[in-house]
């Protein structure tokens, strides 16, 4: 059976099976679009009770910003990362002239971009700033899913949505492994190696299916301690959610 055809049976009559091969993507431009949307149209002024705590509404509103600029930056492939800014800078002064051919060298029988000296990389410093904020609101998405589904209409189907999503990419779209999954292994293959893939493929695999549960229990209105690992693992490996 085609598998678009099968993804439609099982998850809805809108589903496509490429919608897992980038998930990461797709549900960040989703919850980017729907965050913005909430963030200009809910006029809600109550607080928010999170566990106990009372999270006053400004508070919130700007969770939910930094949460909203985490999915965005995901979804237009990280424009505000100084990595891209300075290519852009690159790009603009040198790259955009440069024939087809003077970017490519063949070495060792394959094909490689030329490096180029007036391409100035970023400060290391400034990368890992600019992706622990980007962690940051996945995180906060992560930790307050539950009373931003209750928050706003717009997320009443998001459980539902994501746990779909989860349990399509575990069926087809399993192949990578984060690295933190496999670890110690050399570059040079051997049995060795191909044990311990196979390992970190069942770590992971295991991972994308406490993901999965925790969005399915939610869906259920089933909320137990479970769930919290769930969704921490989402926030965690949201990077590593494609084929």
């Amino acid at each position: 059976m085609n598998t678009n055809i099968r993804c439609k049976q099982m998850f809805g009559k809108q589903y496509k099976k490429q919608r897992s091969w980038d998930l990461f993507v797709y549900l960040a431009k989703d919850i980017a679009k729907d965050l913005k949307i909430c963030l200009k149209t809910n006029k809600s002024k109550n607080d928010i009770n999170y566990n106990g705590e009372i999270i006053s509404i400004n508070d919130w509103k700007k969770i939910l910003r930094d949460i909203y600029w985490s999915f965005d930056q995901i979804a237009r492939d990280y424009p505000s990362s100084p990595w891209n800014i300075q290519w852009e800078i690159y790009w603009k002064q040198y790259g955009q002239y440069r024939a087809f051919e003077d970017w490519m060298e063949e070495r060792d029988g394959h094909t490689y971009y030329k490096s180029d000296d007036r391409f100035i990389p970023p400060n290391k410093d400034l990368e890992k700033v600019y992706y622990d904020q980007v962690q940051h609101g996945l995180d906060l998405f992560s930790k307050y899913f539950v009373q931003l589904v209750q928050y706003d209409k717009r997320f009443y189907h998001y459980p539902e949505k994501i746990a779909n999503d989860l349990r399509a990419f575990k069926m087809y779209n399993i192949h990578g492994i984060p690295a933190d999954f496999v670890n110690n292994i050399d570059i040079c293959p051997s049995e060795k190696v191909n044990d311990k893939t196979e390992e970190g493929a069942k770590k992971w695999h295991e991972a994308v299916g406490k993901m999965y549960q925790a969005f399915y229990n939610i869906s259920q209105k089933k909320y137990v301690e479970e769930n919290n690992d769930g969704l921490m693992l989402f926030a965690k490996h949201y990077g590593n959610l494609w084929d």
